[in-house]
């Protein structure tokens, strides 16, 4: 009984409250009208750009394709990326091989220009002591010459 009773009282309360939830009247005029027909409008062609989005978008079974084929492109650039990247190696290879052998050569000449510079720096050293001896032994036989010329003069006034 105690059940019934609960459930009376409840059936009482709810029926006491929809009594006291009086609805408000509401006068639609036609600027009213004319907001609602505008919001349906923007709302159904927001529906249709939606629509137009979702059957843009790739399914599943697409989505799984493209990547593949991305995958596909991918393998294909990294193996070009690799062929390029062997090129490269073997000409810089290369480079740096004529390079090192162009530094030697340069090295030869230079070796070669130093013993021809030293070479003729003694030739002119020997022909610049040369060339002093010959005006020492000038300049001896002057003064040789002047002494003798002095000694016959000396003896030649006694």
């Amino acid at each position: 009984m105690n059940s019934k009773y609960e459930e009376a009282k409840e059936a009482s309360k709810q029926n006491l409250e929809e009594t006291q939830d009086i609805p408000t009247m509401v006068c639609v005029q036609e600027h009213n009208w004319l907001a609602l027909i505008s919001q349906l409008k923007l709302l159904t062609d927001t529906l249709f750009d939606v629509k137009a989005q979702t059957d843009e978008t790739m399914t599943y079974a697409q989505m799984k394709q493209y990547l593949q084929n991305q995958r596909t492109i991918y393998n294909q650039l990294l193996e070009q990326g690799k062929e390029i990247q062997e090129q490269t190696s073997q000409n810089v290879t290369a480079e740096v091989s004529k390079l090192d052998q162009a530094a030697k050569d340069l090295v030869s000449q230079a070796g070669k220009l130093n013993e021809q510079t030293l070479s003729q720096l003694k030739c002119a050293e020997e022909q610049s002591r040369s060339h002093g001896f010959r005006l020492l032994r000038l300049v001896v036989l002057i003064e040789f010459l002047h002494l003798i010329s002095s000694v016959a003069l000396l003896l030649w006034l006694r």
